[in-house]
């Protein structure tokens, strides 16, 4: 692994999905949640700060009135122009003043610029989509987020259930967003989880929608089609950019590790050339798995 401290030793949680890789796209309900407030408890012991790593920014911020609830935020950033693409994830509190505490999370999408050493949505230039906008979720359907280490999950729990079936927990594996500025690139598995929605349990449908609605924000535009072939456009999450040696997870290489785990599994279907190279395929993603693991360490204290 290069550029993020490795361990003496990987985690159990990460030994465990070493051994189930298919739980980073669909883990098991129960194992997100307890999950979830592992990293809720690392979240209040840490104090407002601001971090950054290759290409991504990390930034904790107290919201005001909220007792220790904070705003996380994530931006990728552009050095050249100061300016950049953030998620923002803003508390969902109970109970008031230093007794409350954090609910769940709403989350936000858009372009971001620097002001001073922290970055803000920008006005003027583009619309800040909420999660369910951006992740093309089926209409009238919520979303409740609830950050993880590597585990990514959306389905009916504790959090939703009191809010009746259109309302949906999404767990978000932030430890694969913070994988440098190539971390973005793993935003569109929030495309495959709204692909499971309202009910679909089906794989390959999941991925299937993911990647048709991920086409879609194209089709027949010819101007941003345009500015993506001459390298002045990246698309969604930079999925787009033109690939070369070492430009990281492409849409294609995404959905494939997705399948390819949970054919292993036995509930996906995929060609026979990818289950030949399962073997390969595994290995360049269990290497994904623990360096996500890290940067989630190493930002997350």
């Amino acid at each position: 692994m290069e550029g993020y401290p490795q361990g003496p030793e990987l985690s159990r949680e990460t030994l465990e999905i070493l051994r189930t890789p298919e739980q980073v796209f669909d883990s098991d309900i129960e194992k997100a949640r307890k999950e979830s407030e592992r990293v809720a408890e690392r979240l209040r012991q840490i104090r407002e700060e601001h971090k950054n790593s290759r290409g991504v920014e990390f930034d904790l911020e107290s919201k005001i009135g909220a007792g220790m609830a904070k705003t996380i935020q994530i931006t990728w950033a552009d050095w050249r122009d100061q300016r950049g693409v953030m998620l923002s994830l803003d508390p969902i509190t109970k109970g008031s003043g230093p007794e409350s505490g954090v609910f769940g999370y709403k989350g936000r999408y858009g372009i971001a610029k620097r002001t001073k050493n922290r970055f803000e949505y920008e006005s003027g230039t583009s619309r800040v989509l909420t999660l369910e906008q951006l992740f093309m979720v089926p209409e009238g359907i919520s979303l409740i987020v609830r950050p993880t280490m590597v585990r990514w999950a959306i389905g009916t729990d504790e959090l939703s259930m009191p809010y009746g079936d259109k309302t949906k927990t999404l767990y978000m594996g932030l430890g694969f967003l913070l994988l440098g500025g190539k971390g973005h690139k793993w935003m569109h598995i929030g495309m495959h989880e709204a692909g499971h929605l309202p009910d679909e349990n089906d794989e390959n449908k999941a991925w299937t929608t993911a990647n048709r609605n991920y086409a879609s924000l194209t089709r027949g535009d010819k101007e941003r089609i345009r500015q993506i072939v001459m390298g002045k456009g990246r698309g969604r999450f930079d999925l787009l950019e033109k690939p070369f040696y070492g430009s990281g997870p492409t849409i294609g290489k995404i959905a494939k590790y997705g399948l390819v785990s949970h054919a292993l599994g036995g509930d996906a279907k995929v060609p026979d050339a990818w289950l030949k190279g399962a073997g390969r395929t595994m290995e360049e993603f269990n290497d994904k798995i623990i360096e996500a693991q890290q940067a989630f360490d190493s930002f997350i204290m």
